[in-house]
């Protein structure tokens, strides 16, 4: 209810209902206690509470937030074992040549199973890649495990780079997608070139993965891929 004079407890829960109920700009909302402070004058009440310090403080924190409002908030989301499950049968169910499917699945199984970021076994770009791409020359396939030498690591701890173990998993698993890989490619496959590599002779780079996943996710989470 309103009481006048209009107390401090009644301004600071106005500018609050202001700010975050009503969701009135921070000038709005000075425009309307500049308002009460002008009609307590006119009927000589005191006008102290005006300059409450918490009440102003609102006003002012308000006022900072919308610096803030034209920034767009992003998410991404974490690739978790479902996703990954969802993902194979959308590739299973595409148009794609047999050589794309095995090829991208098994570079999104790797990628999740040795917890890689994208840039550490991809190309970056489609015709040409550098020493830190993965290559058949750091991939060592044993009856059952694999060894990938990552030659450039995110976080660097030795100058030989990262060694990571791919083991067999019962579902999705990266170990048989690797070795299915490799015997797909046959003669294709050189030491020195990469494992991600399309029988037209393109590398899979990060950028494509990344914007084939969004499509092919899109119908099961949205666009926060």
């Amino acid at each position: 209810p309103v009481v006048w004079p209009m107390d401090t407890i009644f301004l600071r829960g106005f500018t609050n209902w202001a700010l975050m109920v009503r969701k009135l700009s921070p000038q709005t909302v000075n425009v309307y206690l500049s308002d009460l402070k002008l009609a307590h004058k006119l009927r000589n009440l005191d006008i102290n509470q005006f300059d409450d310090f918490y009440t102003k403080s609102m006003v002012k924190g308000a006022e900072r937030l919308l610096l803030y409002s034209d920034i767009c908030k992003t998410t991404k989301l974490v690739m978790t074992f479902p996703l990954l499950k969802l993902l194979g049968n959308e590739i299973a169910q595409s148009n794609w040549s047999v050589d794309s499917k095995r090829t991208f699945w098994t570079a999104c199984c790797v990628a999740f199973f040795g917890s890689f970021r994208l840039g550490e076994i991809l190309s970056s770009r489609e015709s040409e890649y550098g020493h830190e791409t993965l290559s058949w020359d750091d991939v060592q396939i044993f009856e059952d495990h694999a060894v990938l030498h990552i030659q450039a690591p995110k976080s660097i701890r030795s100058s030989k780079g990262d060694f990571v173990d791919i083991f067999p998993a019962p579902t999705c698993c990266p170990f048989e997608a690797l070795k299915g890989l490799k015997s797909a490619k046959g003669s294709f496959v050189k030491k020195n070139m990469p494992v991600f590599a399309f029988d037209n002779g393109r590398y899979l780079t990060a950028s494509s993965l990344t914007a084939t996943l969004r499509i092919l996710l899109q119908k099961h989470v949205g666009n926060n891929v």
